[in-house]
């Protein structure tokens, strides 16, 4: 009985340490073609979205601006959802989204409201 608490017990340390493990893994991503790059450890993990101007990642979640204007949000390679207009270019921080405006102004999304614009 006491060998099966054991064992549990060290399963779930294990499962805790390799989900660690993968959190630490470090993600970037690169524009190729109008797709979006996503390397993990320099080594390609997939591509997606079509018509991509510029992207940014926080290590999580990845943005991209569409030649429409519109920002995507994109979790494990799928689109999450897709928001605003007029924009240029994007940054990503802590979950937040910044929009670059082709007015010269700079709006902050979280979780795809808009939050303001500076």
């Amino acid at each position: 009985m006491n060998t099966r608490i054991i064992v549990l017990l060290l399963t779930g340390l294990l499962v805790a340490a390799s989900s660690r493990v993968s959190a630490a893994e470090a993600l970037s991503v690169r524009l190729r073609d109008g797709r979006v790059q996503e390397h993990v450890n320099g080594s390609l993990r997939r591509s997606y979205g079509s018509g991509i101007i510029a992207v940014a990642t926080d290590g999580t979640l990845v943005a991209a601006v569409t030649k429409d204007g519109r920002i995507q949000e994109w979790v494990n390679g799928s689109m999450r959802r897709s928001y605003g207009s007029n924009v240029k270019g994007v940054s990503v921080s802590g979950g937040k989204v910044f929009a670059q405006l082709e007015n010269g102004r700079t709006a902050e999304y979280e979780n795809g409201s808009l939050k303001r614009t500076f």
